[in-house]
């Protein structure tokens, strides 16, 4: 699947984009990874009513991890890119210099961790541990770096694989490519350097 980067960009974006289909997807995955023996287990103890609340529950969790968004950790991924660094060092040291750069393929990875409590009472019985892993491969990338920041991105492909786990055991995986808008500009910027970043006679040469 190829389409056009959305606004936000979210996991959801990459699967069916209808929610109750994505609900209907995340309940049979529930039940085919065996999560749902965990829960009635924990959940023994509680009425039937209560039972079908933690379920609904559990199964809510993971469509809002659906629901994250996606381009955050993108943007996170590249505070971390050793060539954007550097440059953002060397332009930093020379103010109102700029330098675009042809980033090679690069790999951009994140995860999205939460967790269901269930309750007897005050006592907590069980905890499901959910989580969004997302691997980004990026292609054909432009950055431009000016003071410190990145500023603008243009062309690229992104290829997004995203996987849906709980307690340890896959829900969901897609994976689906994002072409990258001609351009996109960044504001003031998207600050590459920490406040205290190490001395500037580490940077690169220009």
């Amino acid at each position: 699947m190829t389409a056009a980067l959305p606004a936000p960009l979210t996991a959801r974006v990459l699967l069916s984009r209808d929610s109750q289909q994505d609900a209907d997807k995340v309940a049979r995955a529930l039940d085919e990874q065996g999560v749902r023996e965990v829960i009635d287990d924990a959940a023994r103890g509680l009425s039937g009513t209560a039972r079908e609340a933690v379920g609904a529950e559990v199964t809510a969790v993971a469509q809002r991890l659906l629901d994250a968004d996606l381009g955050d950790a993108v943007l996170s991924g590249w505070t971390k890119h050793a060539d954007l660094i550097q440059a953002a060092r060397r332009t930093r040291d020379a103010p109102g210099s700029r330098e675009i750069l042809d980033l090679a393929t690069h790999r951009i990875t994140s995860t999205h961790d939460s967790d269901v409590d269930l309750l007897l009472g005050e006592l907590t019985v069980a905890r499901i541990h959910f989580q969004l892993a997302l691997e980004f491969e990026v292609k054909a990338l432009v950055a431009i770096v000016s003071d410190g920041r990145l500023t603008a991105i243009a062309g690229g492909v992104c290829t997004v694989t995203v996987r849906v786990s709980a307690e340890e055991r896959r829900l969901l995986e897609h994976k689906g490519t994002i072409e990258l808008p001609l351009a996109i500009r960044l504001g003031a910027g998207l600050a590459l350097l920490p406040d205290e970043d190490p001395d500037p006679g580490h940077a690169s040469p220009p």
